[in-house]
């Protein structure tokens, strides 16, 4: 449940340090900060170009820092606006990034205060969601659990691969700002199986295209798959080095009518043919298919690819569930209204551990959420252990594998039935876009 603080930015801190947004003149610190602390200097890069005016949906003004009485920034978040899509629905996120403090200034809450003082403003600016890619178990301390599928990953170890088995009838090259309005095209086809996914605009594709510095590391390639009368057919998006021989790709969308198989193994071919020198040592090893848990792919290719790996996940927060119900209503009535429950009239009450989400039901129309603090004692249609609804909204898990992991997640008969069609399993493919 979102709380609901003034907030008045800068703020004074004990000991004379002061939270605050960063402006242009602290790009070169804070981008020294983060290299320094993680070690790596693409991630500095990577926040000289998310704060300069070329970032498609961040600024300066979205990064928050902690600096001393002699303002030096020793503390520093990013959380950076992102569009994601709920079946189509389309879904304001904030995605935290570059969470970092100098270690001669740890211990002092700071990360704390800065994901808190975030989640109020990106609230505020109208997100409904929080997502971060981060350290396991850390975030649970911050109101997140792992709620969205991401990557999953399955490899081609190419000296086991023989392309010249067949000839793909397709050829490769480097996407270009022209080609956008196809990328799109293909991408909206892609996405239709999945619950949740990146919403990419044209601004988007053209900053992912040629708007990254050499050597971000939210830097990508992103390939179009020409058929044999040079149209795009396709795409893949990978990062743009070789990690000890592995070449990594984040995405891969083909055009319905276009056979997978053929598809890859042209891809596989061109790869091979771009990491091969003149004299004919080829240093590309292994591929690593890192585009979801499912993927035509995979079923394509089942004789060359290694055993799939258990996925990593996002953290989710979500600060508001009556909020969040409400914007993807329609969704759920549709599902609702598509079941053997159309029509239903009824009013349920879920304990989220903290708080009461109370959902009225009328003739099949979701006519009122509300949020409200739990009062002890209450009785309620269903209950979750605090954060474990996410994993049901997000389509992470279905609600008898959550009864199945938590016997303290409770609901009765007929709760059981609405909740298993209004939140379905479903699997989901968001990238994290720097």
């Amino acid at each position: 449940m979102h709380q609901k603080l003034p907030l008045v930015l800068p703020q004074k801190l004990a000991d004379g340090f002061i939270l605050r947004s960063a402006t242009q003149s602290d790009i070169h610190a804070i981008a020294d900060l983060n290299s320094l602390v993680h070690e790596n200097e693409g991630l500095g890069i990577w926040l000289e170009d998310a704060m300069s005016s070329r970032h498609p949906s961040m600024d300066a003004s979205q990064v928050l820092v902690i600096t001393t009485p002699d303002d030096e920034i020793i503390s520093t978040l990013a959380f950076i606006p992102q569009t994601w899509r709920y079946e189509g629905i389309i879904l304001p996120v904030g995605q935290l990034e570059a969470i970092t403090t100098h270690e001669n200034y740890r211990r002092h809450g700071f990360s704390r205060k800065l994901i808190e003082t975030a989640h109020q403003l990106s609230y505020k600016q109208g997100n409904l969601i929080h997502a971060v890619v981060g350290i396991p178990s850390y975030y649970r301390r911050y109101g997140y659990d792992y709620a969205l599928d991401f990557r999953g990953r399955r490899s081609i170890n190419l000296e086991n691969v023989s392309i010249g088995i067949e000839t793909p009838p397709f050829t490769i090259r480097l996407a270009t700002q022209t080609d956008i309005p196809h990328l799109i095209r293909i991408q909206n086809h892609q996405q239709q199986a999945y619950l949740l996914t990146n919403y990419c605009d044209e601004t988007r594709w053209k900053f992912d295209i040629s708007g990254h510095s050499d050597g971000s590391d939210a830097q990508v390639r992103i390939f179009c798959v020409l058929d044999d009368q040079s149209h795009i057919v396709g795409y893949y998006r990978t990062f743009p080095s070789l990690w000890d021989g592995t070449l990594v790709v984040i995405e891969f969308a083909m055009q319905v009518n276009i056979p997978y198989r053929l598809a890859m193994l042209a891809v596989l071919s061109a790869m091979r043919d771009r990491y091969t020198d003149e004299d004919g040592n080829c240093h590309l090893t292994q591929i690593s298919l890192e585009i979801g848990t499912h993927h035509a792919v995979y079923d394509a290719l089942p004789d060359i690819l290694d055993t799939a790996p258990r996925p990593s996940a996002w953290y989710i927060h979500i600060p508001d569930e009556a909020h969040l119900i409400q914007h993807i209503k329609p969704i759920l009535e549709k599902r609702l209204n598509e079941s053997d429950m159309r029509g239903l009239t009824t009013t349920t009450k879920i304990n989220l551990a903290t708080h009461e989400l109370t959902i009225h039901i009328r003739h099949g129309e979701i006519f009122l959420i509300a949020l409200a603090r739990l009062i002890l004692g209450s009785e309620s249609n269903a209950n979750f252990p605090q954060y474990v609804f996410n994993q049901l909204v997000m389509g992470y898990r279905n609600l008898a594998e959550i009864q199945y992991a938590y016997p303290d997640c409770l609901s009765d008969t007929e709760t059981t039935q609405l909740l298993n069609i209004l939140f379905p399993k479903k699997p989901s493919f968001v990238i994290p876009l720097g």
